[in-house]
């Protein structure tokens, strides 16, 4: 059993949940721990679960940021069909195996609650809380409304009235942490404090023990080591240690800043759920790639690697440092496509300088060089006659000098 309530004001939404988990034994409910993220962030929306621990993991391993609230109706049906059909004798009490999601959204600055309920085969039940309207689900849900509007008549706050509702009561199925989202149309915050305890609780008789599982066969530990292999819809603990884990999407955390790998490739995302960085391959095009975000969600730019060219692209400046070193290039080097090269000088280049100071610089002139008198070895006086038979007479050269200018 879980308790959720929920409230709207001036803009933003308000989310409450507690993390207790608890098993049943012959109608008498024990406390198990008080670990288990029951409300969690998943894209722009915060949703609550309340039921049995199997089908709450298996419907958020099936969704992400992406999700419609379509398609988290269509998980938790889907889930919850699964479960039932995985375990025909199960004995859910009373009510049966219960199950609900409450999916919490700003859709265009309207606040939205969504109730997807398995008594009613998960229809989609949408509703616009009024401004400072409190709304309460799952168990205890109208005890908690009654004690928190008790507690505002009384003029305290509406935030510490929903902790003093839960610290009230709380029960076996009911405490741990107070863990509060708070959904504005730009951003989500969450918070998490101790709900204090009213009475002792029942233990569940194996709750001290290193390795326990409850009545429906769910396994808890500290820590496992695995030598074989796992098959199952899901798995917590602290520690996992084996040869090979196979999974569709490994992740960090469900939401906010996290890690996640799947068959898509690798990806880090910052706080806001916006991805930074992502490792990508595509068979079509033999391509493999690290792409970079901006904070805003534009391209930074990428590292593109193919069968015939490997390409780094920056859509903004780009610097490559070695602060305390030098950067080598090996292989030729093409600067046909730049557009510009500034701050490149002759004393930036080493040896380049010493080059040039030993050639001649513009405008310098060679020194002047004379020859003397000649006769190319014909006698002065000679004389030839041509075919028209003129004669001429031949006399030697009297000198010269020349010189070049640079």
């Amino acid at each position: 059993m879980s308790l959720c309530v929920s409230f709207y004001l001036d803009g933003s939404i308000y989310a409450y949940a507690d993390t207790r988990v608890s098993a049943c034994k012959n109608g008498v409910s024990y406390h198990v721990h008080d670990e288990y993220n029951k409300l969690r962030q998943v894209g722009n929306k915060v949703i609550f679960t309340s039921g049995e621990l199997e089908i709450c993991d298996s419907l958020f391993a099936a969704i992400d940021e992406r999700s419609t609230v379509a398609d988290i109706a269509d998980a938790a049906r889907k889930s919850y069909t699964e479960f039932k059909s995985a375990n025909p004798h199960y004995d859910g009490g009373k009510f049966g195996i219960e199950f609900g999601a409450y999916v919490h959204v700003i859709e265009d600055g309207t606040p939205a609650y969504y109730q997807l309920r398995y008594i009613d085969d998960f229809k989609i039940d949408r509703q616009v809380p009024n401004n400072q309207e409190i709304f309460a689900v799952a168990g205890r849900s109208q005890e908690a409304l009654a004690s928190i509007d008790k507690l505002l008549q009384r003029g305290i706050p509406v935030d510490r009235a929903i902790l003093r509702a839960y610290e009230r009561l709380t029960n076996e199925t009911i405490g741990g942490n107070l863990v509060r989202y708070t959904v504005t149309p730009s951003d989500i915050k969450s918070h998490i404090r101790p709900i204090r305890e009213s009475r002792p609780l029942r233990k569940w008789p194996a709750n001290g023990a290193g390795l326990h599982a409850d009545m429906q066969g769910n396994v808890i530990a500290r820590k496992i080591t695995l030598t074989g292999q796992i098959e199952n819809s899901s798995m917590q603990s602290s520690n996992i240690t084996g040869g090979t884990i196979t999974g569709a999407l490994i992740r960090t955390a469900a939401s906010g800043a996290r890690v996640e790998m799947d068959s898509r490739g690798w990806r880090t995302y910052d706080q806001n759920n916006r991805e930074r960085i992502s490792i990508n391959s595509n068979d079509t095009y033999g391509m493999s790639a690290i792409s970079f975000a901006k904070s805003s969600g534009g391209s930074s730019g990428y590292i593109n690697g193919g069968d015939s060219i490997f390409q780094i692209t920056s859509l903004s400046d780009m610097m490559f440092a070695a602060v305390n070193g030098w950067i080598y290039f090996q292989g030729n080097l093409d600067f046909s496509r730049a557009n510009n090269i500034s701050g490149l000088s002759a004393s930036k280049i080493e040896g380049l300088s010493g080059l040039l100071s030993n050639k001649v610089s513009r405008g310098e002139s060679t020194s002047s060089s004379t020859g003397g008198s000649h006769n190319h070895g014909f006698p002065n006086g000679t004389q030839f006659k041509d075919v028209n038979g003129q004669v001429h007479t031949w006399s030697s050269y009297s000198g010269f000098s020349h010189q070049h200018t640079v």
